[in-house]
């Protein structure tokens, strides 16, 4: 629960003016959380009570709180470390926040059963609020030069559309085709594999090179096959790859793997 609605933005309800937090975690209920009344800087809170529960405090201060029993909120403004427990009571979420996380499989099929409805309950309903609102005995309509045909809704020819498919080239050299079955890509086949570059080169651009750079370019001419193989030999390098400068105080020369 507490991950579900956590840092969710909350407002306050029982002050004069609303005040929004962050939601961070849950607690006891309000009429057994309690916390101190003297505060270490006011020495005029030095004669109260010790210590009172929220729901107490709110009794007083504000006013009874119908849910006593309820757990209490965690609510905290910015990057504050002492925590302000509001009975959820006195808290009302943002309007128009967004879950941000994805749904599980009950909350799909209770998302999927409100949205999707029959091509016959959606014109039964269209048919209905047509009927209902009288658009033709509206007299503003016909000043506005609005005339709306209540009978029947209008018939528009349609096409079905090809489904989408992806063409590439299979092992064999042939073009394979795959479509979409049921909504779902399904791909049976396997894509083409890369080629093998079994020979290629080191060319360095720049000025002399000094023993330095000749160190440099020898050891990324044993280490460039091992980073760019993607196959278990160390041996073959299955793609090609463009290696800049490696050098901070050098930028003039680069290495490059051709076949």
């Amino acid at each position: 629960m507490e991950e579900l609605f956590w840092n969710l933005p909350i407002r306050t309800t029982h002050a004069r003016r609303p005040i929004q937090y962050r939601l961070k975690r849950f607690g006891l209920p309000a009429n057994k959380l309690t916390f101190d009344l003297r505060r270490i800087d006011d020495s005029e809170s030095a004669s109260l009570r010790k210590e009172t529960t929220v729901a107490e405090y709110f009794e007083k201060k504000y006013k009874k709180l119908t849910y006593p029993h309820l757990p209490c909120i965690d609510a905290r403004n910015g990057e504050e470390e002492r925590a302000q427990w509001l009975p959820m009571e006195t808290v009302q979420i943002v309007e128009w926040e967004r879950a941000m996380r994805s749904l599980d499989s009950v909350q799909q099929a209770i998302v999927a059963k409100k949205s999707i409805v029959e091509p016959s309950q959606r014109y039964d309903k269209i048919m209905d609020i047509i009927r209902n609102r009288n658009f033709n005995a509206d007299r503003y309509l016909p000043v506005l030069n609005i005339h709306v045909k209540a009978e029947e809704m209008l018939k528009i020819r349609a096409r079905i559309l090809p489904l989408p498919q992806i063409t590439y080239r299979g092992q064999n050299n042939q073009d394979i085709v795959e479509y979409v079955t049921f909504g779902k890509w399904i791909i049976r086949n396997q894509f083409c594999s890369t080629s093998v570059i079994n020979k290629w080169d080191m060319i360095y651009f720049g000025t002399k090179p000094d023993a330095n750079i000749i160190e440099i370019l020898k050891i990324s001419e044993q280490q460039l096959p091992s980073i760019t193989h993607t196959t278990s030999s160390k041996k073959i390098s299955s793609i090609a790859a463009i290696l800049g400068s490696c050098d901070p105080s050098c930028s003039r020369y680069a290495a490059r793997l051709c076949e």
